[in-house]
């Protein structure tokens, strides 16, 4: 028997990050834009399509990399939900640096943050193209 989920946001660290307490991923928006990614034993594949979502293109992994990671993401959003996203304010961690209230881009963020890089170029990719339908009768 599956465990039912539960209801509302989360709980949160004294960070502002959500308290994982399974496999998966969270992540939270702040109103002013700040995006905030918590994932628990999580691949690359599965970074890579959240990734994908947000900046709206095909990703390739070349990374090489096949284990299960969890890692804290936060990065300014751009506009776009992600799937599973619960909007909820973002607790602030008093700073003596000032910060950028709608934070790094994702890219930079990547880069900064989990030591990926985004780079645009052209790979192969897998199409599947149907030139022809007929409907054909099904008997009772």
């Amino acid at each position: 028997m599956i465990p039912p989920r539960p209801s509302g946001p989360p709980p949160t660290g004294k960070d502002g990050y959500p308290i994982l307490t399974r496999t998966g991923w969270v992540s939270t928006s702040s109103p002013d834009g700040l995006v905030k990614l918590t994932a628990s034993r999580q691949s690359v594949a599965d970074l890579i399509r959240m990734l994908t979502f947000q900046v709206d293109r095909d990703i390739v992994d070349q990374t090489g990399l096949t284990g299960k990671y969890d890692y804290r993401l936060e990065f300014g959003g751009s506009g776009r939900m992600m799937a599973g996203m619960l909007p909820m304010p973002s607790p602030r961690v008093p700073s003596t640096e000032p910060s950028d209230p709608s934070g790094p881009t994702i890219f930079r963020a990547l880069q900064d943050q989990l030591g990926l890089k985004l780079e645009a170029g052209k790979a192969p990719r897998d199409l599947i193209v149907v030139d022809k339908a007929v409907k054909m009768p099904i008997e009772n």
